[in-house]
């Protein structure tokens, strides 16, 4: 949620709205470059032979969220496998 002529962004909790400094088009050009990282991360990774599982254990390092390592993992793999279906097929090889 955000609020304000700046759009800052606000968090709720159940008891509570804390307003942030963050402003909504900094967080949005944030959140791309991690996008954009984890793409070329596995875009590097297959074009360099590596397995799935090797891009999985690359993407939970880039990802991680304090979670525990199972959600960890499932999260990582569906990054992964996701990325590897937006690969156009010129780029797949």
């Amino acid at each position: 949620m955000c609020t304000g002529d700046v759009g800052r962004i606000v968090h709720r909790d159940d008891d509570r709205i804390v307003e942030t400094d963050d402003t909504l088009v900094a967080w949005y050009e944030r959140w791309l470059d991690d996008e954009i990282a984890r793409f070329e991360l596995v875009m590097r990774m297959r074009d360099e032979g590596a397995t799935i599982d090797a891009m999985v254990m690359a993407m939970k390092r880039l990802s991680s969220s304090g979670r525990s390592p199972a959600a960890d993992t499932s999260r990582a793999r569906a990054l992964v496998e996701a990325k590897l279906r937006g690969l156009s097929p010129e780029e797949a090889g």
